[in-house]
């Protein structure tokens, strides 16, 4: 074939044009198998940068997509851990109901402190011969060998050998304590009326809600401690005078007085102080003290830390029914309402409405759930008395001139839509504590 094609070039064109000719076709043909062999390679190398661009330009719409939407997972995110926590108590009330029921009864129809209809307050008595902590100074100086005794006997009230130590102390002796002995002609104990509280509650309903919230984290508290401490050693004194009231005793006085306060902290104090009793009843066993039964006081502290969880859910379920009966002083249900950041921070921080009330799209509405938490509140404090601290449930004023109104406290998260929920749904769960846990215990 080759032969046919030269010959028939040959004769029509001459050698020299023929030539030329072939050196072109070689020529093109080389150029032709040469992109034929490298042309795919690079048209390959330039698809797969357009798939690249592609992909990258797809990663960048996901990216911002992704930054766009983060405030609302985040949020959703948040609401339904703090949701799932909400249901994980509601199911411990279930669960522990019955013997929350039980205990409640029992304390209501046999309380462990007989209130009188006449009561003489002992706020007045208790700041002359009490330090305040969270007020300078903080131990009286009066009261320094007080500390310096107990310093020398740690765990007393563990150990019955270091106990024998105290009792055995020559410097008991020295230690002024008489005072103790005027708390019989008193009934009742409200701390809260004391001036030194009094001073800064004044005006905390023109306060904001963070101010709101340390006010009452750092209200000042008389020295619970400095009080156990001089009941002892008022004990211990009558026990060498052989003047023990075997009836009712010291410790169980300050007991009363102690629960008459109606707060958390209260309650826990007078719970300790019916343990101490016991404790020195069978450490000096020829007392013979009528001492309450140490579950009855367990049962006590049950309820009283359960009415703390009760208080909390309530923002979010309504409370048992089964429970309005016990809606009343005496039976720790204004405890919880009182000195309390787990009560109060959550009404101060939730009555600015534009955490929960005011919502943007994709966000719970908690407006209704708000408005039956405050007026379940409201109820609460009117049954308790709490007059002192109705300032924590009244409004923010609008107005600059309020006294103590500090309005450039601004918090820059409050105003973006989603972070604020999320932000105020984790602070809130920081104050989330297992309240039934003595329940779990049995």
């Amino acid at each position: 074939m080759t032969f046919v094609i030269e010959h028939f070039f040959l004769n029509q064109l001459g050698k020299t044009q023929v030539s030329s000719v072939i050196t072109q076709s070689h020529r093109v043909l080389k150029t032709y198998f040469i992109l034929r062999t490298y042309l795919p390679i690079n048209m390959g190398r330039i698809e797969k940068r357009g798939v690249f661009l592609k992909k990258l330009k797809l990663v960048g719409i996901l990216l911002i997509l992704g930054l766009l939407l983060s405030p609302i997972i985040y949020s959703r995110f948040t609401e339904m851990r703090f949701q799932a926590q909400i249901r994980n108590q509601y199911k411990k009330v279930q669960t522990h109901l019955p013997q929350i029921l039980i205990d409640l009864h029992d304390l209501d129809q046999n309380p462990l402190f007989n209130p009188k209809n006449t009561l003489k307050d002992a706020t007045d008595f208790m700041d002359q011969n009490l330090s305040w902590q969270g007020i300078e100074p903080e131990v009286n100086d009066k009261n320094r060998p007080l500390l310096n005794l107990f310093n020398k006997h740690p765990e007393w009230d563990k150990n019955p050998q270091n106990l024998q130590s105290l009792y055995n102390d020559p410097q008991i002796k020295n230690i002024n304590v008489d005072w103790v002995e005027q708390l019989s002609q008193f009934d009742q104990w409200n701390y809260f009326r004391s001036q030194k509280i009094q001073n800064q509650l004044k005006s905390v309903k023109y306060k904001n809600r963070l101010d709101r919230f340390v006010t009452i984290a750092e209200l000042p508290m008389p020295s619970l401690n400095e009080l156990r401490m001089s009941g002892i050693v008022y004990f211990l004194k009558q026990i060498k005078n052989n003047q023990i009231d075997e009836e009712k005793s010291v410790i169980a006085k300050i007991a009363q007085l102690s629960h008459s306060s109606e707060t958390l902290v209260g309650r826990f104090f007078a719970a300790q102080l019916l343990l101490d009793e016991i404790y020195l009843d069978e450490n000096f066993k020829f007392l013979n003290l009528k001492t309450i039964a140490r579950e009855k006081i367990e049962s006590y502290k049950r309820v009283t830390w359960a009415w703390q969880g009760l208080n909390r859910l309530s923002f979010f379920h309504k409370i048992p029914k089964e429970l309005n009966a016990y809606m009343k002083k005496g039976t720790g249900f204004c405890s919880t309402h009182i000195e309390s950041p787990h009560s109060l921070f959550p009404v101060s921080l939730f009555l600015d409405t534009d955490l929960f009330k005011n919502r943007v799209i994709f966000e719970k509405d908690y407006a209704e759930r708000f408005k039956e938490s405050h007026k379940f509140r409201e109820e609460a404090f009117a049954a308790c008395g709490l007059k002192t601290l109705e300032g924590f449930l009244s409004r923010i004023p609008a107005t600059d001139t309020a006294p103590n109104l500090n309005q450039k406290t601004s918090y820059t998260w409050k105003n973006l839509p989603y972070f604020k929920r999320s932000i105020s749904l984790a602070n809130k769960s920081l104050f989330y504590n297992n309240y039934f846990r003595l329940y779990e215990k049995n």
